[in-house]
């Protein structure tokens, strides 16, 4: 299953670090976020493939968690 997270804090951070612990494969996840920063950093630690094109993110995704805060 693709996994798309909105949003790429640390919250995010978090799931993803528990997800590919627990074996789930890094290319099964995308992270999309306007802050091209947390997306490096995301991409560095994890190897998770990250956009900021939101529209084909949620297109190609079976699975989307929602890490933003509420504003």
């Amino acid at each position: 299953a693709q996994i798309c997270f909105l949003g790429g804090g640390n919250m995010a951070m978090s799931i993803i670090a528990g997800l590919v612990s627990d074996g789930v494969s890094p290319k099964s996840i995308t992270v999309v976020d306007r802050h091209q920063e947390k997306l490096e950093s995301l991409n560095q630690l994890f190897h998770v493939k990250t956009t900021v094109d939101l529209t084909s993110a949620v297109k190609a995704a079976d699975i989307l968690i929602l890490c933003v805060k509420p504003q």
